[in-house]
């Protein structure tokens, strides 16, 4: 489910395969709000076909080609293209990863190994989902009969990581696609069928035995709550008996010992009969629920499966059977107890003493009340909560501001002359957010100032959200490249781009598909690279790049931050690219309110790490047409309000098309720039606006040429002139009748 109706990720239709794009197997999707109640809400992908309506999988005429899809896309109405699964000719099959809120793949590997055989296999088709957080598996293979659809993830304390699903030819489904690749290429799905049928063995295992393990006995699951395996797992390692139980799940040697069983070490049924008693009350005696934890924890063991009573019950059915016949009440959910009858809140005595320990070191000179956590307060005493107040006054807080200013950490250069002129200096510790249209390089911008800061000898950490590590790496050396081409006075045409970096072909030449050769690079190309590169080792060691697809969020971010600070002694400048797809804080609150808390979570950052945080923002989409300005920052109200500098970018004759629009007579049509003009100038000409600055000089611009194929921008003398060449005509005949003047 999307948490927003704009997706993550968008489809590339330059990716698919032939083998696919040709089937009549296509259709469009769209993003339709439900309401979950209780204010929250989520987006379901609704497929739809090209003439209207829902498209329908028991109905041929509803799906399409590839082409005849993307000829019906409109970006404006649709947010992507389906693919029908049911009965395809080429046994497509797809595994579905989506890790939890707060984990990643790599977690979901760590508890699921044996999962990482038919990754491998499948990598080269595996795309990121549309809303950016989970990965889809494209190979060629049928789904065993046995296989669960939806497979849920736990880790060795029972903690839900992620959830797994399988969907082929024999179901009746179809899969959204995005053909985003993280090596760049989506490739032709493989026949994967043995490497598939291994690796989900222990998934087909689990249902099969789940389901024989069911006491016959017991066939009717209590469960009057209908509580989920996720739901039995949090209220019961969230009771008082919470570390009993993770201790059980996790098979402590030292707390089976404690048990009676059978001797040799760890007494291991009666640890096992023990975690069964708890989740017979946690579960509501559902012998299911109890079976399914129990073989994703550390305990499990083969004589679970053993036959051990006359009956022909095994060793597993009577361990359960045993637990729900002793047990006389079951947990009720808070929503179900009756008023004045609430559980007694579990009690962490672990965090209880780590939180003493903190309040008992706390600096009550310096120190204010405003400060201290919300859970410390009923561990402080009431003298010390005054003095605290107290410590909010200025009165208490001179001799403090004074050192702060005698200690405080100079402006760091962004390598940008002009720009450092009107930012007095370079960067202060303060959140800084960076919005533009697509096409104006705000992600190149920064990483180029990345790279310059990190030339001066200081550490920056780039998290980026939507790039890999490789193609941050590939944009430096293209503008590098560039740079020192043009130290040389040669042509353009011996700079590389990206693709020109990253594509092994063309380093040894090659003959593409048509024919046509291209001759391997030259003497002087490969010296223009190879001198990039040791111009790049000079400053890489300062940059640290974090990757991730919607798996990093703030609280990730801040202990990446704090571990770097621990392990380096070097205070890092933030780059974080982009706001709008860092991990949501919270999945149940709306988007707003997952960005509004993001941008004060990295105001918090940068406040209390006294470091530059610089957030790059999306714009919203009707705000494209226009001159940059506060309104235009996308869905949060926190970015103008808590931001420290907010920076906007928009093509330099942008300021021309709005003076035009000023002085405009009330029949003369609105004039609105060419956005394909400006994006086809080489180079492009683009101007930086400072639209706030708290603590500095706001109103204050920047011009820039923007050359896009390298990657790089270099200021530009506010004295060149830019022309009039813009688009003049009305609004509401904008798609109807663009007149270009």
């Amino acid at each position: 489910m999307l948490k927003s109706k704009e997706p993550a990720i968008r489809p590339d239709f330059n990716t698919v395969p032939e083998a696919m794009a040709s089937l009549p197997a296509w259709s469009l999707w769209s993003a339709e709000r439900r309401d979950l109640g209780g204010g929250n809400v989520e987006y379901s992908k609704v497929a739809k076909a090209i003439g209207g309506g829902n498209a329908r999988s028991n109905h041929p005429e509803d799906w399409h080609t590839l082409a005849e899809v993307q000829g019906a896309y409109d970006p404006q109405r649709h947010a992507g293209v389906m693919f029908l699964l049911t009965n395809n000719p080429l046994h497509l099959c797809v595994m579905d990863v989506d890790p939890e809120p707060g984990h990643t793949l790599l977690d979901v590997l760590a508890a699921a190994p044996f999962l990482k055989p038919l990754m491998d296999a499948a990598a080269g088709s595996a795309e990121t989902s549309p809303s950016g957080n989970g990965l889809h598996f494209w190979f060629i293979a049928d789904r065993p009969a046995d296989l669960p659809n939806k497979n849920a993830v736990a880790d060795k304390n029972g903690e839900k990581v992620g959830l797994v699903e399988f969907y082929g030819s024999g179901d009746t489904r179809y899969m959204s696609f995005t053909g985003h690749n993280k090596a760049g290429t989506f490739a032709a799905p493989q026949n994967v069928s043995e490497t598939f049928q291994k690796s989900v063995q222990p998934f087909t295992n689990r249902h099969s035995k789940t389901a024989q393990n069911a006491s016959t006995s017991l066939t009717e699951a209590t469960n009057p709550y209908h509580l989920t395996v996720d739901e039995v797992l949090a209220a019961a390692t969230r009771s008082k008996s919470g570390e009993t139980i993770k201790k059980l799940l996790a098979a402590d040697p030292a707390l089976l010992d404690s048990y009676p069983g059978e001797p040799g070490p760890g007494h291991q049924s009666g640890g096992e009969q023990a975690l069964m008693n708890y989740l017979a009350f946690f579960s509501g005696k559902d012998p299911h629920i109890m079976d399914e934890i129990y073989r994703n924890s550390q305990l499990y063991r083969s004589k679970w499966d053993e036959k051990h009573r006359a009956d022909g019950r095994t060793y597993g059915q009577s361990t359960i059977d045993k637990a729900i016949q002793g047990q006389r009440e079951i947990y009720r959910p808070k929503q179900q107890q009756a008023a004045g009858q609430a559980a007694a809140p579990s009690v962490d005595h672990d965090k209880v003493e780590r939180i003493k320990q903190q309040v008992a070191q706390l600096n009550t000179e310096k120190t204010t009340i405003d400060q201290i956590p919300e859970e410390w307060l009923p561990f402080i005493d009431p003298k010390t909560k005054s003095q605290l107040y107290e410590n909010t006054t200025p009165l208490k807080q001179l001799d403090a501001f004074f050192d702060k200013v005698t200690a405080n950490t100079p402006a760091t250069p962004t390598g940008f002359n002009r720009l450092d002129n009107e930012l007095d200096g370079g960067l202060y510790e303060g959140l800084y957010v960076v919005g533009a249209i697509s096409s104006l390089g705000k992600t190149t911008l920064l990483l180029q100032i990345a790279d310059q800061i990190a030339a001066g000898g200081h550490d920056v950490l780039v998290f980026s959200l939507e790039m890999s590590r490789y193609e941050i790496m590939a944009k430096t050396l293209s503008r590098l490249t560039y740079t020192l081409n043009k130290a040389e006075g040669k042509s353009d045409k011996f700079a590389k781009t990206v693709r020109g970096i990253t594509d092994q072909r063309r380093y040894m030449g090659y003959t593409d598909i048509y024919g046509k050769e291209y001759p391997p690079y030259t003497k002087y190309e490969n010296k223009l690279i190879g001198t990039a590169t040791a111009a790049y080792k000079e400053f890489a060691g300062h940059v640290f790049i974090h990757e991730g697809v919607g798996n990093i969020g703030v609280e990730q971010l801040k202990e990446i931050v704090q571990a770097h600070e621990q392990a380096t002694g070097n205070r890092p400048v933030i780059i974080v690219d982009y706001l709008q797809i860092l991990a949501p804080y919270d999945i149940h609150a709306t988007d707003k309110q997952n960005t509004d808390k993001a941008v004060l979570e990295l105001k918090r950052l940068s406040r209390d790490h006294h470091i530059p945080v610089l957030a790059i923002s999306s714009f919203n989409r009707e705000n494209y047409s226009k001159g940059v300005s506060m309104v235009s920052f996308k869905e949060s109200g926190a970015i103008e309000y808590s931001s420290d500098v907010l920076i906007g970018l928009q093509f330099t004759a942008q300021k021309k098309v709005d003076e035009a629009n000023a002085n405009r007579a009330n029949n003369e049509p609105i004039h609105v720039l060419d956005m394909d003009a400006e994006k086809a100038k080489e180079p492009r000409e683009v101007d930086l606006k400072i639209l706030k600055n708290r603590n500095g000089k706001t109103g204050g611009s920047v011009s820039f040429n923007y050359f896009a194929r390298f990657n790089d921008y270099e200021e530009r003398s506010h004295l060149q002139e830019v022309k009039d060449e813009f688009i003049t005509t009305d609004y509401s005949q904008l798609k109807k009748n663009t007149k270009y003047v």
